[in-house]
């Protein structure tokens, strides 16, 4: 008979040879979560939200981008500059890989029955763009409209300040090289201001940002096809400078800009503009229009113009797609 006792247990308790005394192993310690893990975990947490009339699902950090994105398309600063350090922090990693692009605006000129718009309020070729670009999901970022461009055009009139040609390239040319190095896709440029220096310099900005490897330049030049036949009658005709096609725009989008009385009593000009430069005038009254005017401003409608920004947006949203 064995004696059993301290360190000695009865035969029939102690532990067979072969198995385990704790057969789910010994408990695991639980590790305390670091700060980041729990910010990670905190932003991929699904949220339902409303959508077009549906119910769907993203990510806590979608839906704050989604916001951000928003804010940014109206104009907001602070969200455009928060968006632009997220892209320089995105841009260091590795698999990072941008989907965002830039979208410049140019201000038309609307002399005669208009007064000259802020830089600000021109952005209505832009916005139409932005919008049906972000309908696609592309984060689009708007830079502030350039307000003075090559205007030899309009020396005659006083105000006008005009800068070379040069300059609007080296300009456009050293933009496109910043955001290139900060990992932009490409940079868009909405513009209506038709003056022909004007046209040779953005066209010359996106022949050398090729030439250099930029990122490149979009520019859908309304004056040639097959955008500018998409834009109306009066527009195709050529007699359309502050005249029925974008007095319409400025009616639309900002009808305290228009002097009613003024636009109403202006008698229709039919003389194409783009046939006079073809010919070789180089000022609107030696072009056939000492107003600075041409085509109807008495015949444009806030309904034409409402028309007129959604054919430009889809333009633009073209031309991008067709790069991408």
């Amino acid at each position: 008979m064995s004696k059993s006792g301290r360190g000695n247990p009865p035969p029939h308790s102690r532990f067979k040879k072969g198995v385990s005394g704790n057969p789910k192993g010994r408990p695991k310690r639980r590790k305390d979560q670091l700060v980041g893990e729990i910010v990670s975990e905190v932003q991929n947490t699904p949220t339902a939200y409303h959508e077009g009339g549906r119910t769907k699902w993203a990510s806590r950090l979608v839906l704050a981008l989604k916001k951000l994105v928003n804010s940014a398309l109206k104009g907001d600063a602070r969200s455009a500059e928060e968006l632009f350090m997220l892209r320089a922090k995105a841009s260091k990693s590795s698999d990072a890989r941008s989907h965002k692009f830039i979208v410049e605006d140019w201000i038309p000129d609307f002399e005669g029955q208009t007064r000259r718009l802020r830089a600000g309020d021109g952005v209505h070729f832009t916005r139409a763009g932005a919008r049906k670009l972000a309908a696609r999901g592309r984060l689009v970022v708007i830079l502030p409209a350039l307000a003075y461009t090559a205007a030899s055009f309009g020396a005659a009139f006083h105000g006008t300040l005009s800068i070379s040609a040069i300059t609007v390239t080296a300009l456009i040319v050293d933009v496109a090289r910043n955001l290139s190095d900060q990992g932009f896709r490409l940079l868009a440029l909405a513009n209506v201001h038709l003056d022909p220096e004007h046209l040779t310099a953005l066209n010359e900005a996106v022949n050398l940002a090729k030439a250099d490897r930029l990122l490149p330049i979009i520019f859908p030049d309304l004056t040639r096809k097959p955008w500018g036949t998409r834009l109306g009658d009066e527009f195709k005709s050529g007699a359309c400078h502050a005249g029925q096609f974008e007095s319409s725009i400025v009616i639309a989008e900002r009808p305290d800009g228009v002097r009613e009385t003024i636009r109403a009593s202006l008698v229709a000009n039919p003389i194409s503009l783009s046939q006079a430069i073809k010919a070789g005038k180089r000022t609107f009254d030696s072009a056939g229009g000492p107003r600075a005017y041409f085509g109807d401003p008495a015949a444009a409608t806030a309904d034409e113009g409402a028309r007129l920004i959604d054919a430009l947006g889809a333009i633009l949203e073209e031309a991008v797609n067709a790069e991408i």
